[in-house]
Formats: C-alpha cells, sequence, structure tokens
C-alpha cells in the first residue's frame, strides 16, 4: 500500500475548504426562512444614532443605549 504524503499546502488547502464549506452547510436551510421584522425599524431604519452617520456622539449612543 502506498503512503500517502500531504503537504503543508495541501493541508492548508484542506482546512481553507473546509472552514469555507462548514458554514456553507450549517446555514443553507436559512434561504427559505422569511425575514423577521421584530425591531428593525427601531434600531436600524429609525435610529437617530445610525442615521446622523459616524461620530463619537453615535458611537457612544449605539454602545450605551438600553432601549
Amino acid at each position: 500500500m502506498a503512503d500517502v504524503i500531504v503537504t503543508a499546502y495541501q493541508k492548508k488547502m484542506m482546512v481553507s475548504v473546509g472552514l469555507i464549506l462548514l458554514p456553507l452547510v450549517v446555514y443553507w436551510n436559512i434561504q427559505n426562512f422569511g425575514f423577521i421584522n421584530y425591531d428593525d425599524n427601531l434600531y436600524v431604519t429609525e435610529n437617530d444614532s445610525i442615521q446622523s452617520g459616524l461620530s463619537i456622539r453615535g458611537l457612544v449612543g449605539v454602545l450605551t443605549d438600553t432601549r
């Protein structure tokens, strides 16, 4: 029986392909899920901290707001 020699490059490629395929396999079913719209308006589209753009005040507001 012939010995199989796997080079460092081949190991890296196998790990890379595995890291790409594993999330695809795990999350494949979510393409059939409907969009969940619990609080998107409150936290994204109507959030003053996000709508005003990047600023220190906005960043502090986003990180410290408890609503």
